[in-house]
């Protein structure tokens, strides 16, 4: 919830910035990207609150593992959604990772629920944010948007009644949320608009590498 805030202040005080409060309005006003920006919001609060469930519960190999998924699951909805064409290096270089990946799974021993939601919730995001045509800052604005008020519920009549625990440190910690949770998804869905979803799976693996 804490991200959902501070990412909406961050990415909106960069609208202001840039002044883009005019593609605001226009995205406001086009009920067919508000709906796929819901969906794609859907998505990624439910990545955000698997993620972090799941590291608070000391699931670190399977949470990792999602993100050795999630480029399978790009590359699955891009042949599958985006018929787009890979040259036969493509696939085996996908045909390398999808090995290592059953063998992690293999050795895990039981089907990772919580690697396959991960991976499938940022591929579908990834997806809808490519066939939504709004620009990355706009468009992570109006999602943060769209999750502000069931964030600032929890935050107030939750278990923990929005504390930070009465630390000025752990509320800065906070606060820096939004920016380490924005920044990046600005550039992902920047990349996803304009390269191939394939492309962008495979330089993924950067990540959890």
């Amino acid at each position: 919830c804490h991200r959902i805030v501070w990412s909406l202040l961050f990415v909106g005080l960069l609208l202001a910035a840039t002044r883009r409060a005019a593609d605001l309005k226009e995205v406001l006003k086009n009920r067919r990207v508000l709906l796929l920006l819901g969906c794609s919001s859907l998505m990624i609060c439910i990545n955000w609150l698997l993620y972090i469930w799941a590291v608070n519960s000391g699931k670190i190999l399977e949470t990792a593992l999602g993100y050795y998924i999630n480029p399978l699951g790009n590359v699955l909805f891009c042949v599958a959604f985006l018929k787009d064409r890979l040259r036969p290096v493509k696939w085996i270089a996908i045909a390398m990772a999808a090995a290592g990946v059953v063998f992690q799974v293999a050795l895990l021993g039981h089907l990772p629920a919580i690697a396959l939601g991960l991976a499938f919730s940022f591929a579908l995001y990834g997806l809808i944010r490519k066939l939504t045509p709004v620009d990355a800052l706009t468009g992570l604005f109006v999602e943060t948007l769209v999750l502000l008020l069931p964030a600032l519920a929890w935050l107030a009549l939750g278990p923990t009644g929005g504390s930070a625990s009465g630390s000025p440190f752990r509320a800065a910690l906070l606060a820096g949320t939004g920016l380490v949770t924005s920044v990046p998804l600005i550039w992902f869905a920047y990349g996803a608009r304009r390269l191939s979803l394939v492309t962008v799976g495979l330089m993924q693996y950067v990540s959890p590498t």
